[in-house]
C-alpha cells in the first residue's frame, strides 16, 4: 500500500513539475483559476492561454428587471460563451463600481458544471470540468444593502481541445446592474465577522455551524439544484461565539445535493449541502 500510494504522489509532483503541462490543464479545465477575470487589478486567461483571436463571444442575462437588483434579494444569472470549438469555460466577478469590492456571492445550481470560489477578498463562479457546454446559469446574491452600481466582469474561453494551451481564444466583457431605485441609501461593504460550516444534514433538517464575533439576526435561505427556494428564515437569533444550528424543515427534502445561502448583516455565505 506504501509502494502504491507513494507512486501515486511521485507521479502528481511529475505533473506539477511540467508546469504549463498536463497538470496545469487539468486544473483549468475542472474550473478556472480564479482572479482572472480581466477585472481592475486582475490578470486574464492570457497568463497561460495564448490567444489565436479567433472567433469567441460572450453574452449576459440577468433576472432582475431592466437590469436592477433590490438589496437582499436573489437573482438568476445565465452566462454563454459562444465560438467554434469543443471545450468552453468561464470565469466572473461581481464588484461595486465604486471602489471596486466584492458585490455580493454566487451560487451554483448545477454543481457538475459550475464552480463557485473565493479568493483576494472576491467572490468567483466559472466553470466545472470544461466540456462541449457553453451555456451556465447561477445565482448572484445581491448584497443585503445598496452599494450602488454593480459590474459584473466575465471572461469566456474557447479551447480547442488540444491537450495544451496554444491555439484557444478567448474574449473579456462587462456588464452593468443599478440598484433599484427604491432601495436606501449607498452604503459601502464592510469586513466580514462571521464564518460558517455546512454540516450534512437529514431529510427533515439543516445542520450548519456559525461563528460570530457579536450577535446578530440571520436570514438563512435554501434552494434545489432548479433554484427553488425550499426553506426561508428571515430571523434566526445568533449569540456571539459558536452557534450550532438545527433548522427544521416543514416538507422533507429527498436526498440529494442543495444550497444554502446565509447573511448576518452585511456578511453573505453561500455552500452547497448534502441530504442523506
Amino acid at each position: 500500500m506504501k509502494i502504491r500510494i507513494t507512486a501515486a504522489i511521485l507521479a502528481f509532483v511529475s505533473l506539477l513539475a511540467s508546469g504549463s503541462g498536463a497538470a496545469h490543464r487539468m486544473l483549468h479545465s475542472s474550473q478556472p483559476i480564479w482572479v482572472r477575470t480581466g477585472a481592475p487589478s486582475e490578470s486574464t486567461c492570457g497568463s497561460c492561454h495564448t490567444n489565436s483571436g479567433g472567433n469567441v463571444s460572450n453574452s449576459f442575462a440577468f433576472s432582475g428587471a431592466n437590469n436592477r437588483y433590490s438589496p437582499g434579494e436573489t437573482d438568476t444569472v445565465t452566462v454563454q460563451v459562444t465560438g467554434s470549438t469543443s471545450r468552453y469555460g468561464f470565469e466572473m466577478t461581481a464588484l461595486t463600481t465604486a471602489g471596486y469590492l466584492a458585490a455580493g456571492s454566487f451560487t451554483a445550481l448545477n454543481t457538475a458544471n459550475t464552480s463557485t470560489g473565493y479568493l483576494s477578498s472576491r467572490y468567483y463562479v466559472g466553470h466545472r470540468n470544461a466540456n462541449t457546454t457553453n451555456t451556465w446559469k447561477f445565482l448572484w446574491h445581491a448584497p443585503v444593502t445598496n452599494v450602488g452600481s454593480v459590474r459584473f466582469y466575465l471572461i469566456g474561453m474557447a479551447a480547442n481541445g488540444n491537450n495544451s494551451t496554444s491555439g484557444d481564444s478567448w474574449v473579456t466583457s462587462n456588464y452593468l446592474v443599478t440598484a433599484d431605485s427604491t432601495a436606501s441609501n449607498v452604503q459601502p461593504p464592510v469586513a466580514s465577522t462571521f464564518s460558517t460550516r455546512l454540516l450534512p444534514s437529514g431529510p427533515n433538517q439543516v445542520n450548519l455551524e456559525v461563528a460570530a464575533s457579536e450577535p446578530g439576526m440571520a436570514r438563512v435561505a435554501v434552494y434545489d439544484l432548479n433554484g427553488r427556494k425550499v426553506l426561508s428564515l428571515e430571523n434566526q437569533a445568533l449569540h456571539g461565539g459558536l452557534n450550532d444550528l438545527r433548522l427544521p424543515l416543514r416538507q422533507a427534502l429527498v436526498p440529494g445535493l442543495y444550497l444554502l445561502h446565509l447573511e448576518v448583516g452585511k456578511y453573505q455565505f453561500s455552500g452547497e449541502f448534502p441530504v442523506l
